[in-house]
């Protein structure tokens, strides 16, 4: 078994933690070593029913800033992780379980599920479980920082053991594809030129779990918040992400997956704003620079422009035919 150790890259890069092989350890051992170095690397299970000296286990682990991913095949074997094992190996964050191969089950305390490829779980990672590898593994597994979870879903907590079905849609069923493909090519050559693929990589995570996350919710909250706020001209996309308790990068992916942009989101309500007050007939000595200040606009010029783009007419154009169709 091989101990991490300084392999570090230049600043930012990613850099490999360990590998493990039951092969590389006595017969007697490898359980115990298999248990050792997951309880170091990854979360602390307990093995059963493994074979004894039949037992193989293969595992590469990568250490990034924000996650940790592991190859992990096998073959046939039981895991368990039980409140002792929580207590000894806390994980604050995560855990993702991504089949590759092979057919698994399960177990929490509320019920279960069977995995398999296209198939995986989340779960928080202070969740005690079990699971019977039928036939063996072969998965990434991820280990998820509370941070790194917050970033990606909005919450700072995982609170229930979720299904992660790749199959759902289209885009999870190719994002998930990939999501291997970069971990799995990352993970075998060792991270040396793994630096430019790591926000591919966390970019296809987000957008794995973001379907279980509860982001319709927060796309309603994103536009209340913008109803609410697109007055204000120095509205930012951070300002948003503070209103609603989400991070920029989730904020941004949750609205592109629901069909919007955060900028043509806030224009949008600016223009709607902008044409009911030049509708308002008790507005109709308003300037069209008084418009565009109170409707979020930094200069009439921009709000003009803008106008002209939407309704294929100038505010005061617009303004002038909504009061005709007005008078008597």
């Amino acid at each position: 078994m091989s101990v991490p150790g300084d392999t570090a890259t230049a600043a930012g890069e990613p850099r490999a933690l360990a590998r493990f092989a039951t092969g590389s350890v006595p017969s007697h051992r490898r359980v115990s070593g298999w248990e050792d170095y997951h309880a170091s690397t990854l979360v602390g299970l307990r093995t059963a029913h493994a074979g004894g000296a039949r037992f193989r286990a293969e595992t590469s682990t990568l250490d990034l800033a924000d996650m940790r991913i592991a190859r992990v095949t096998g073959s046939e074997h039981s895991v368990r992780r039980g409140a002792s094992d929580i207590a000894a190996h806390p994980v604050s964050g995560a855990l993702v379980y991504v089949p590759l191969a092979g057919m698994s089950t399960f177990v929490h305390r509320s019920g279960g599920f069977d995995l398999g490829p296209g198939r995986g779980v989340v779960c928080s990672g202070d969740t005690a479980f079990a699971r019977d590898l039928i036939g063996g593994v072969d998965e990434i597994v991820v280990r998820l920082p509370r941070t790194t979870v917050e970033e990606l879903t909005g919450a700072p907590t995982w609170t229930r053991p979720t299904v992660l079905d790749l199959d759902r849609s289209p885009a999870a069923r190719a994002s998930g594809h990939d999501f291997a493909e970069v971990a799995d090519g990352l993970i075998g050559r060792g991270l040396r030129a793994g630096s430019g693929l790591h926000d591919r990589l966390l970019d296809l995570l987000g957008t794995m779990l973001s379907g279980l996350s509860g982001s319709v919710d927060i796309v309603d909250d994103v536009l209340a918040a913008i109803a609410d706020h697109h007055r204000e001209p120095d509205l930012s996309a951070g300002r948003i992400a503070r209103l609603t308790g989400v991070s920029e990068r989730h904020l941004s992916r949750i609205l592109a997956e629901a069909g919007h942009s955060l900028p043509q989101a806030v224009a949008a309500a600016r223009l709607e704003t902008a044409r009911s007050i030049l509708a308002d007939p008790d507005r109709a000595g308003a300037s069209i620079a008084e418009v565009a200040v109170e409707s979020g606009f930094r200069s009439q010029a921009k709000l003009s422009r803008s106008y002209a783009a939407r309704f294929g007419i100038t505010p005061l154009k617009h303004r002038r035919q909504m009061r005709a169709r007005q008078e008597p």
